[in-house]
């Protein structure tokens, strides 16, 4: 490490939780969790990796302050990023004249196959992570993953209606 790195220690909680990479917390004092940001150099704070966290990784930060396990960051990330999907899908109709008939039969099939591998991977996970996880954080996920695609229909009515598209039959 060079002579200008800089150490910025945050508390996170005081919860008796396992540290990332560790298995149990049998025998430990109830000490606060912290979580290290070094910055090497540079003005703006960015390590030489140019990752200003280090090697903490989302998801680890996630399980283990949430208590969210791998299951439950399965759906919600299956959930978030086939309604993701459906939502930049809907993007291009907005720039189309008004007037514009326009038969989205692709489009329609691209959003059905979307909602089913959504559905695929994300209902199962959901189910699962119930027994392990939060009842929210569970819940979310599965209506996440429910929901792709009356999204999509829902959206292309909108859209249809607001920028006077005329959808053929």
């Amino acid at each position: 490490m060079s002579g200008n790195a800089t150490n910025l220690t945050l508390v996170i909680s005081r919860r008796l939780v396992p540290v990332i990479g560790t298995k149990s917390t049998i025998g430990q004092k109830q000490t606060p969790r912290v979580l290290e940001l070094r910055s090497v150099g540079g003005r703006h704070g960015v390590s030489d990796t140019g990752n200003p966290l280090g090697k903490v990784r989302l998801a680890a930060m996630l399980q283990a302050f949430f208590k969210i396990p791998p299951f439950g960051i399965l759906a919600l990330i299956a959930g978030l990023l086939g309604n993701g999907i459906v939502v930049a899908s809907e993007i291009p109709l907005l720039m189309l004249a008004p007037g514009t008939s326009i038969r989205p039969m692709g489009w329609a099939a691209l959003m059905f196959l979307v909602a089913l591998v959504t559905l695929i991977v994300g209902l199962p996970s959901s189910l699962i992570s119930f027994k392990s996880c939060s009842k929210r954080v569970s819940f979310v996920a599965l209506l996440l993953s429910l929901t792709p695609l009356p999204l999509a229909s829902v959206l292309l009515h909108l859209i249809a209606r607001i920028c006077g598209l005329d959808l053929a039959p």
